[in-house]
């Protein structure tokens, strides 16, 4: 049976994306403050959190795209990596790519 998601649920989320074994969800809340949320394997730091391989069972912000500097329309996690597009079409990337 599908459950919420409560680490998340205060805010709006506005996209998701899964990969091979980590997940991730950009919110926003009432005042247009972003956070881009990861959970899931760690394995060569594609969850972008500081720790490589640690394994995150609840969703953890990711403190670089919390701080309002930058405004994340998409996301992509790969095997080893993942990526953002921010709204200025700029590419971030973490992990082993």
């Amino acid at each position: 049976m599908p459950n919420q998601i409560k680490a998340i649920s205060k805010n709006r989320a506005i996209y998701i994306a899964c990969g091979d074994a980590n997940s991730a969800c950009i919110t926003r809340d009432a005042d247009g403050q972003q956070d881009v949320w990861i959970w899931g394997v760690g394995l060569y730091g594609r969850n972008g959190i500081g720790t490589s391989d640690k394994e995150v069972l609840r969703p953890v912000a990711i403190a670089d795209f919390s701080s309002g500097r930058f405004l994340v329309k998409s996301i992509y996690l790969g095997m080893t990596s993942s990526f953002v597009i921010t709204d200025e079409g700029q590419v971030h990337c973490w992990g082993s790519g």
